[in-house]
């Protein structure tokens, strides 16, 4: 088995699910064209047709299938560190890693306002992944880390925390209404739902507030057609929402860039730019502040 990478770090499950999925679903393409292509015999002919498995024959999204293209190329680079590659082979290869913008929606404050207000819950549970939410809404975490916050992580007013996915320290400020949600539990945010189960808990919340029991139209690529997929925005509604909304609301607040990435962990502005989702109405009043 390839090492994927090589600077000594334990990779978590979250980071090691899509290659386990990448070599399933070249497994399967190779059981259906009953044939097997050794590692070093991998051309352009046998991307494309792993690509076209994925796209056509899958439905997959134009994203989804990226993803797991990088998840290849990334093998076949740390094969060429391990000479199990050759580097000639690999610089006349052309993988499919773009992605295109997708239309994920944020929650503006407003919504987040009445999410907050929420009185009445039909479990404990239905109180417990409202109140993470929203320490992920006003904090930048990623589901991985605001849904496992202790008091070992308030420290002198901050909130200190080592990302699971990159593992970078990050001391965020604690926003006043982070700060209510840890009063309320003594700072030890209750134990989370699996990310699955948070999902569907979140959406029944969501889908109480008038506000969000609106159309809402996402255009993507899958199957390789333009597709437009229409739902409720309350049905579009998950963890990593909760990311997206606070890196948008301070953008829209007029916060600097690079200081919503020294919370939100972004390495390049690049990466945070797709996490921008203003609206056209968002931008129009961030341009009447500034006149």
């Amino acid at each position: 088995m390839l090492t994927i990478y090589t600077d000594g770090t334990r990779l978590e499950e979250n980071s090691i699910k899509p290659f386990r999925t990448v070599l399933s679903h070249l497994q399967n393409f190779e059981t259906a064209n009953k044939k097997s292509i050794p590692l070093d015999k991998f051309n352009q002919e046998y991307h494309d047709g792993f690509l076209e498995y994925l796209e056509v024959e899958h439905e997959m999204s134009r994203n989804t299938s990226s993803k797991y293209m990088m998840c290849l190329l990334q093998v076949i680079k740390s094969a060429v560190k391990k000479k199990l590659f050759s580097p000639v082979l690999l610089g006349q290869l052309e993988f499919a890693t773009a992605r295109e913008n997708s239309d994920n929606i944020y929650l503006n404050e407003k919504e987040l306002k009445e999410i907050m207000n929420l009185k009445e819950f039909n479990s404990k549970m239905e109180a417990v992944v409202r109140d993470l939410f929203i320490v992920g809404c006003y904090t930048g975490l990623r589901f991985s880390n605001y849904s496992n916050l202790g008091t070992e992580n308030i420290r002198n007013g901050l909130i200190e925390v080592v990302q699971v996915k990159t593992k970078e320290k990050l001391e965020i400020e604690i926003h006043p209404f982070v700060n209510q949600i840890l009063k309320k539990y003594k700072n030890k945010l209750p134990k989370s739902p699996t990310n699955q189960e948070f999902n569907r808990t979140l959406k029944d919340i969501c889908q109480r507030i008038p506000m969000l029991d609106v159309p809402f139209e996402k255009l993507i690529t899958k199957g390789r057609r333009k597709t437009i997929i229409g739902k409720k925005k309350w049905e579009m509604i998950m963890t990593h929402t909760a990311r997206r909304s606070f890196c948008t609301n301070m953008y829209n607040r007029g916060v600097p860039v690079m200081t919503i990435m020294a919370f939100s962990g972004h390495k390049t502005e690049k990466n945070f730019r797709k996490y921008i989702k203003s609206t056209n109405e968002d931008h129009r009043k961030i341009i009447r502040g500034f006149w």
